[in-house]
C-alpha cells in the first residue's frame, strides 16, 4: 500500500481540478458518426410520429403542445416523460416547430432502441417567454411568480402526469436558448420533483442553486456563444458545486456558437444519462418483500464501440447512517472513514459493477499483490453478492459451496488481490485480474461484449466524485467488476438478481475495523441472501 500513500498529494490537485463537473465533451466527428447510426427523424416523421393537442386550464387560457405516448405499452406499465421546452425562434402557432432541436433526436432515440417514453413539448406563443429575462444577461434574479406561458406548461405537465401512465420518479425536463432558462426556472420552482435534467444554452438564478444540489444535470453550451453567455451554465454549475452539489456536469463545446443543441442532442451518452437517472437515486423497494431495488442501465449490444459507456448510470451513495454495518464490526465514524458509493449497467453478455470507496486510511496488509486467495474481509476491500436465480436463500454457503451457482461472492483488495474463500472465483470460475491503477481500461473490457468468460476486475486511486458528500480528507478507490451471465450459472440475462455489495475497511494493519453493506441482515450480510437487495436489469 506504500505506493497508494505516496500518491495522496497528488490526489488533493486533481480534486480541485475536477470539482466544476467537466466532461470530455463528444467531438464534431463522434456526433456525425452517431447521427449516421441514430439519424433525428425528419420533422413530417417527428410530426407523424406525435399528436397535435391544445392543454385548456381552468381559467381558460391555452396553450398548444405535441404529445408521444408509445402505443404498445402493457397494461399498468409506467414509463419516463421528457418535457421538452424550445427555443425562442420555434415559437407560434403552428403547433410544430417546437420539436425541430431535441424532440427528433428523442423520437428517434426510442424509436432506435425501443425506449418506450412520453414526450410533451409545449409551444410557446410569438413574443412570449418561458422565463421573462433578458438572454445576453450574467445573471438574473428568478422572477417571485413563472411567466404566464411557464405557469402554463407547469400546469399541462400536472395534467399529462395524471392523466398518461407515466412513472413519478422517472420525470425529466430539457430545453434549448429560451428552453434552456424554462429549464432551470423550473428546477428551482420545483426542487425534488424532477428526476434529471438537460439545459441546453441557458441559465438560471446562481442564488438558488442550494435548491438543485441533489438533482442530477447535464448542461451544455457553445463556448463561442454569442447569443447566450457561455458564463450562464458555467456560473450555475459552479454554483451547485459551491452549495455542496456533486451531481451537476457541463460539457462545453470550443468553437461552438449558440447552436449547442446539435451537438448536445447529438451525443448518445446524453439521453442515455438522462433515462438512467430515477428520483431519489434510483433506489426503490419491492413490494413483494420490502427489498431495496436499484436499477442497472441497459446497453443495446449493437452499440458502436466508440459510444460504449457502461457508466451513464445513477450513483446510489451508501453512507454509515444508510447502510447496514456488519454485526461483527464497529460503525464507521462517519463518511470519510468509510462510505461508498456504486452504479450498474448490463448488456446481453453480463454484468458491470463499479464501486467507488472513500476511506481516510487505506492499507492492505493482510493479501500479497495480486493473490487470488486471502482473507480480504481483514483489508481493504470491496465484495459483490450475486444471487443469480434470485434464490434468496438465507445461507448461501450451505452445501460447501454447492449453492454458489446461484452466483456467489466475488472480492477485491485495494492491492489487486482477490479473494476466494467463499466465492466463485476463481475455483469455479476461470477469468482474470486487471489492476487499473496508473491507466485506463482496456477498450476490450469497454467494449464488454467481446469479453466471452471470466471475471474482469480493475481498481484505480483518485478522488472525483463526492464534494459535499464526504469530507475530502477521504481518499476515493474505484473498483470495476465484470461478470459475464455465466458467472451467476445462467446461459441468458435475468430480469432481476439478488444483489448485495460490501466494502471492508482496515484501519492500520491488523484485522478489519469496519464493515459496510448496501443492505442486508447485519448478521450474516454476506451470506443471508433472503436479505439482499434486488437489481433490475433495465430492457
Amino acid at each position: 500500500m506504500k505506493a497508494l500513500v505516496t500518491r495522496l498529494p497528488s490526489l488533493v490537485i486533481v480534486l480541485a481540478g475536477l470539482a466544476a463537473g467537466a466532461r470530455e465533451p463528444i467531438t464534431a466527428e463522434g456526433a456525425k458518426q452517431w447521427a449516421e447510426v441514430c439519424p433525428p427523424l425528419s420533422m413530417d416523421e417527428a410530426t407523424a410520429a406525435t399528436e397535435a393537442l391544445v392543454f385548456t386550464n381552468a381559467a381558460g387560457a391555452t396553450l398548444p403542445y405535441r404529445q408521444y405516448v408509445p402505443a404498445d405499452l402493457r397494461d399498468g406499465e409506467r414509463v419516463p416523460l421528457v418535457l421538452l421546452l424550445h427555443g425562442a425562434g420555434e415559437r407560434g402557432t403552428d403547433n410544430r416547430m417546437q420539436l425541430v432541436h431535441g424532440g427528433r433526436q428523442l423520437l428517434a432515440w426510442g424509436r432506435e432502441w425501443k425506449l418506450p417514453f412520453v414526450l410533451v413539448a409545449p409551444q410557446c406563443p410569438g413574443g412570449k417567454q418561458w422565463v421573462d429575462t433578458p438572454w445576453g444577461a450574467l445573471a438574473h434574479t428568478m422572477p417571485e411568480r413563472p411567466s404566464e406561458t411557464l405557469a402554463l406548461a407547469m400546469e399541462l405537465l400536472d395534467d399529462r402526469l395524471a392523466a398518461l401512465p407515466v412513472d413519478p420518479d422517472r420525470v425529466y425536463a430539457t430545453g434549448v436558448s429560451m428552453g434552456g432558462y424554462g429549464v432551470w426556472d423550473l428546477l428551482q420552482r420545483r426542487p425534488g420533483f424532477f428526476a434529471a435534467a438537460v439545459p441546453v444554452c441557458g441559465g438560471g438564478d446562481t442564488n438558488l442553486a442550494s435548491r438543485l444540489v441533489s438533482v442530477p444535470i447535464r448542461a451544455f453550451h457553445g463556448k463561442a456563444d454569442g447569443v447566450v453567455p457561455p458564463f450562464r451554465s458555467r456560473s450555475m454549475v459552479d454554483a451547485i458545486r459551491a452549495a455542496g452539489g456533486a451531481l451537476a456536469e457541463l460539457d462545453e463545446y470550443p468553437g461552438v456558437g449558440h447552436d449547442s443543441w446539435n451537438r448536445a442532442y447529438g451525443d448518445p451518452s446524453t439521453l442515455d444519462w438522462l433515462f438512467a437517472q430515477r428520483r431519489g437515486g434510483g433506489v426503490s423497494r419491492d413490494p413483494a418483500t420490502g427489498a431495496p431495488v436499484v436499477h442497472a442501465t441497459a446497453r443495446h449490444p449493437n452499440r458502436p464501440a466508440y459510444t460504449f459507456n457502461p457508466w451513464d448510470a445513477p450513483w446510489i451513495f451508501v453512507s454509515p447512517a444508510t447502510g447496514v454495518v456488519d454485526a461483527g464490526t464497529k460503525a464507521p465514524d462517519g463518511p470519510a472513514d468509510l462510505s461508498f458509493a456504486f452504479r450498474c449497467a448490463h448488456s446481453d453478455k453480463g454484468l458491470w459493477v463499479h464501486v467507488a470507496v472513500f476511506d481516510d486510511d487505506l492499507s492492505a496488509d493482510t493479501c500479497p499483490t495480486g493473490a487470488v486467495s486471502c482473507a480480504a474481509w481483514d483489508d481493504d476491500a470491496v465484495e459483490i453478492f450475486l444471487d443469480g436465480e434470485l434464490a434468496r436463500l438465507p445461507d448461501s454457503r450451505a452445501d460447501g459451496g454447492v449453492r454458489l451457482r446461484h452466483g456467489g461472492e466475488f472480492a477485491l483488495v485495494a492491492n489487486g488481490a482477490a479473494n476466494s474463500d467463499f466465492s466463485g472465483y476463481p475455483r469455479t470460475y476461470a477469468g482474470g485480474i486487471w489492476d487499473k491503477r496508473g491507466g485506463d481500461p482496456p477498450p476490450v473490457w469497454w467494449a464488454g461484449d467481446a469479453v466471452q468468460s471470466g471475471i474482469v476486475f480493475g481498481e484505480s486511486v483518485r478522488n472525483t466524485l463526492a464534494p459535499g458528500l464526504v469530507p475530502e480528507t477521504a481518499v476515493e478507490v474505484d473498483y470495476f467488476f465484470w461478470f459475464p451471465w455465466s458467472a451467476m450459472g445462467r446461459t441468458d440475462k435475468p430480469d432481476r438478481i439478488g444483489f448485495n455489495i460490501g466494502v471492508q475497511d482496515d484501519d492500520g494493519g491488523g484485522r478489519r475495523d469496519h464493515a459496510l453493506y448496501w443492505t442486508g441482515n447485519p448478521r450474516r450480510p454476506f451470506s443471508d441472501e433472503s436479505a439482499f437487495g434486488i437489481l433490475v436489469l433495465d430492457p
